[in-house]
This record gives structure tokens, sequence and C-alpha cells, in this order.
């Protein structure tokens, strides 16, 4: 058996794409370097723009230059435009419902978690007849 180790095997892109969108979807829009950081295993930067290229000819992955939402922690110190990479609008978007007792609220986001829309809460919850019925 020789000494010959064996080379080190790519995940397949699919796989590296699935693993993009859960830290977007976790994080909102990412810089390309922190992408690269988050992902398992060591991967370039390059690398990931050669991934988010694959997928976005899909229409699933989007990348994109310039400040975006990112929060300023990403932007790496960097006054002016980043690279960073979203879920594209085409994903669709994400609907949460929280339903209590005496109050209800709806909530729509972008694949990326950006809030667009939302139900207020009533300020002194149900009227006493609806709280009752309930």
């Amino acid at each position: 058996m020789g000494g010959k180790e064996q080379p080190r095997q790519r995940r397949p892109k699919a796989e590296r794409i699935v693993e993009i969108m859960q830290a977007i979807s976790q994080e909102g829009p990412l810089p390309d370097k922190t992408l690269a950081e988050r992902l398992q295993g060591n991967i370039s930067e390059n690398r990931v723009r050669s991934i988010v290229k694959a997928a976005s000819n899909r229409k699933i992955l989007e990348g994109l230059t310039g400040d975006g939402d990112l929060p300023s922690g990403l932007t790496g110190g960097r006054s002016g435009p980043v690279q960073y990479v979203q879920i594209t609008d085409e994903a669709g978007c994400v609907v949460g419902v929280n339903i209590g007792r005496t109050y209800f609220a709806v909530a729509v986001a972008d694949p990326n978690g950006r809030l667009l829309s939302t139900t207020p809460l009533p300020e002194k919850g149900l009227p006493k007849a609806a709280k009752e019925a309930a």
C-alpha cells in the first residue's frame, strides 16, 4: 500500500449551494469572504464565486456588488461597495404567523430575511367578548 495520500474530495456544487443558502437564511446576505469562512472545509473566495455563478444560472443565488443591507460588521470595516451573495427574489418569500390566545401577528419576509410586511398587534388585545370566546 503506497504512501500516496488520497486527494481532498471536493463537495458537489449542489451541497455547497445548500450550505450557502442555509448561511444566508440564518444571517442575511453575506460577503464572499464571510461565506468562504462559514462553509465547511477550506474553500476560497474564488470557489464561492464559482458556486454562486452556477447557482445564479439556475436563479437560486445572486452575487451583487454594493453595500446592500449588509450590517457594518460584515463589510470588514471598509466603506464603499462589497461583493456579497443573496438568495434571489425568484426563490419566493416566507410567511410567519404567531397565534396566541388573545392576539395574532403575521409577517412576510424575502428569503434573505428582510421583512416585507407585518400586521400590527392590537394595542390592547382583543375585545373582551373575543377573549372569552377564545
